[in-house]
């Protein structure tokens, strides 16, 4: 299901939760190594140059919003 919509942004976060989940319930080094490079991925996809949780804040709270993570 997730293979078919790879150009679909909402997809690819589920494959990532999906996938995350899986990785948690097993705790299998091989699954876990997955999970972070589906995570990875996704950041990637989600915020090309800026990381994803700042894109996910600029989208809620616009780019004047000033969030500092540590």
């Amino acid at each position: 299901m997730f293979e078919e919509a790879v150009d679909d942004t909402e997809m690819a976060a589920g494959k990532c939760f999906v996938t995350l989940i899986n990785a948690l319930l097993s705790y299998e080094t091989e699954r876990l190594d997955e999970a972070i490079e589906a995570l990875r991925s996704l950041e990637r996809r989600c915020g090309q140059e800026v990381g994803w949780l700042r894109s996910v804040k600029n989208r809620v709270f616009g780019s004047s919003f000033n969030l500092t993570v540590s």
